[in-house]
């Protein structure tokens, strides 16, 4: 190299060194600065935001597990509606067999009662035509009971 070329960089140098080069440094770390708070900026408001969701989730959470809580209960007691069908439409039906048993056994009472009556009023006749006949009083010769 020659002087001349020498005498250039040592002049590019000596003007860089002495307050070129300090500036060109700061702005370039002033750049990398701007751009990690930018950064942090950013993170922070990140960062809220996905705490602000871990919240919401766990609210959610809980309330998916208090929805999930109802449904267990109503499953719970919609079988045992289902289970006290059942349980009264059996009796229901026991009772309806009772129930016709009952009403046979009134229209057996009910037949009995009447062949009971034709008995007693044959024996009331009865016993009237003999008391006609200890008195002397004339008896209805069609008065035949059977009994």
């Amino acid at each position: 190299m020659n002087t001349s070329s020498f005498d250039i960089i040592e002049l590019i140098a000596l003007l860089v060194g002495t307050g070129g080069l300090g500036a060109f440094i700061t702005a370039k770390a002033q750049s990398y600065k701007y751009k990690a708070d930018a950064v942090s900026g950013l993170s922070a408001a990140f960062e809220e935001r996905v705490t602000k969701l871990e919240m919401r989730n766990d609210g959610l959470a809980c309330k998916i597990q208090s929805l999930e809580d109802q449904i267990s209960g109503l499953k719970t007691m919609l079988s045992d509606r289902d289970t006290l069908i059942d349980t009264l439409q059996s009796e229901n039906q026991d009772l309806q067999k009772q129930v016709n048993v009952l009403k046979s056994q009134i229209t057996l009472r009910d037949k009995r009662i009447k062949e009971l009556e034709k008995q007693v009023d044959n024996l009331k006749h009865l016993w009237d035509n003999q008391q006609n006949n200890a008195t002397g009083l004339p008896t209805n010769p069609n008065d035949d009971v059977i009994l």
